[in-house]
């Protein structure tokens, strides 16, 4: 019993290391948190990310440590690989950052799977120094708020988790809170400023309304006068009346023109001399 009992003990030992989820490089975060040890790499320069294997799906995320107090981190994660498929393992990176390396040189890695709320996994502390390694000058460091400051324990990592989809994705860096600038319209020199151009625009627009509505009304109205015009001075109808002489042999008729008297229509009659 006492056998099995530790048989027991190992075999979950075993279970717990091999579903443990670590960093191998940058190396997995230890309780030391020195900075003397970390590791230094050149923005701009491609190193191989590589952790254990996990069966889900990945991301691999970048947080900006507090210069003076490795304890605390910048409040606004960097996202630099999404959607790693499951037992990815590795992934190249090339460094880069959009955190200000005079505010901290100083980041870690986080490792987050899809459906958790907390990261998998912490790498240690390593810093981005400026291409060809150099570092930003000591005389331009600013002192960072303590309001976009969190503490973290060595034992836990931040809470929010990256959304993921099926499709493996090596992203390109952005933030979890990007910020917008607000450019204000300026007049060009030597032209008009974009409210100005669409003051003439308007103005144009305008203008050929009113040019289409005036000439509708003016022309609208002519035609109808010209119209009132026409029909009164239209010629009378008139009917005629067909005159032969009592002869043996009819002549040429003569014509006597009529106005027609009202609600009266026009007709032909004929009368022949003599002959009813």
């Amino acid at each position: 019993m006492r056998r099995f009992y530790h048989i027991s003990l190992r075999l979950v030992s075993c279970i717990s290391a091999c579903l443990a989820t670590e960093f191998i490089n940058p190396p997995a975060e230890d309780d030391r948190r020195d900075s003397s040890v970390n590791a230094v790499y050149a923005k701009g320069a491609t190193i191989n990310i590589q952790w254990t294997a996990v069966d889900a799906i990945l991301a691999v995320t970048l947080f900006q440590l507090n210069k003076t107090d490795p304890r605390q981190f910048l409040l606004g994660l960097e996202y630099i690989a999404t959607s790693l498929a499951p037992n990815t393992t590795s992934f190249t990176w090339t460094v880069q950052t959009r955190k200000s390396l005079e505010e901290s040189p100083i980041f870690y890695m986080n490792l987050f799977v899809q459906g958790e709320t907390s990261g998998r996994a912490n790498s240690h502390a390593f810093n981005i120094s400026l291409p060809g390694g150099v570092q930003p000058q000591s005389s331009s460091i600013r002192e960072s708020p303590t309001s976009s400051l969190v503490t973290v324990d060595a034992t836990s990592t931040p809470s929010s988790a990256p959304m993921a989809t099926t499709t493996p994705v090596l992203a390109p860096l952005s933030t979890a809170s990007p910020t917008s600038t607000n450019t204000p319209i300026t007049a060009t020199e030597g032209g008009l400023s974009g409210i100005g151009k669409i003051g003439v625009g308007i103005g144009v627009s305008a203008a050929v309304v009113l040019g289409v509505t005036v000439g509708w009304l003016f022309f609208g109205r002519k035609g109808r006068a010209d119209k009132a015009d026409i029909t009164s001075t239209v010629a009378p109808q008139i009917y005629y009346e067909s005159k032969y002489d009592s002869v043996s042999q009819p002549v040429m008729p003569y014509q006597r023109a009529h106005e027609l008297p009202p609600n009266t229509t026009a007709e032909s009659r004929y009368e022949l001399s003599g002959q009813r």
